[in-house]
């Protein structure tokens, strides 16, 4: 079975990069999106198809239908470092993760091929 280990610092990261990015860009704040910058992460980090939607009914279907099983994802908590990101966005981003976690557990749930863990380190 092939494990994807998804570590929640990579997507703060992640995030952290892309706002500086729109930054530089000159764009303005409300036009940066949280939830787009989740999913353009899950892209990469679970290798999904180029035709994924980008939301949470593509995830479900990829997970569920798609995506190579079998496969373990394990979530690791370990967000304990400093990120440069509007508070309001890290708290949109803490929503959409307890989302994504809560919808990683009921596809593990749907298929006796996939498996969900989460693992904290502190």
């Amino acid at each position: 079975m092939a494990a994807i280990s998804l570590q929640e610092s990579s997507l703060y990261q992640f995030c952290t990069e892309k706002w500086q990015e729109h930054l530089k860009n000159n764009d303005t704040a409300d036009l940066f999106s949280v939830k787009a910058c989740i999913h353009q992460w899950l892209e990469i980090k679970l290798e999904l198809p180029n035709w994924y939607g980008r939301n949470w009914d593509a995830l479900w279907d990829c997970l569920t239908g798609w995506i190579g099983l079998p496969i373990e994802l394990v979530w690791i908590q370990n967000k304990d470092e400093d990120f440069f990101l509007p508070v309001n966005f890290i708290e949109e981003l803490d929503k959409h993760i307890e989302f994504l976690l809560n919808l990683f557990t009921e596809a593990a749930a749907e298929t006796d091929e996939l498996t969900f863990s989460i693992t904290a380190f502190l």
